[in-house]
């Protein structure tokens, strides 16, 4: 799935096309089992709000994971987290 898809379509399309988005560990970056979870979540377009769901987290926790992510990847969105991620192979 691409960043930016959200809704039924775009989680038909990561089933269709192979599921989780983690493709690879991320080792030095020194990110938790957790922020790898969110990081797949979010490179398969899904909202803050789908990751609380789905993490059973408030919107608030997950909020903060991305802020955590977000630097430990140098970045500053997360736009820029998924594009930082497929360049590291991280996610497809």
């Amino acid at each position: 799935a691409r960043p930016g898809i959200c809704g039924v379509a775009q989680h038909e399309m990561v089933a269709e096309f192979g599921g989780p988005a983690i493709v690879a560990r991320s080792g030095r970056l020194g990110l938790t089992p957790r922020l790898e979870e969110l990081l797949g979540l979010l490179a398969e377009g899904f909202s803050n709000k789908q990751i609380a769901d789905r993490l059973n987290l408030s919107l608030a926790t997950v909020k903060e994971h991305n802020t955590r992510l977000f630097t430990r990847l140098r970045v500053e969105n997360r736009t820029q987290a998924i594009a930082e991620a497929r360049r590291r192979g991280l996610v497809r």
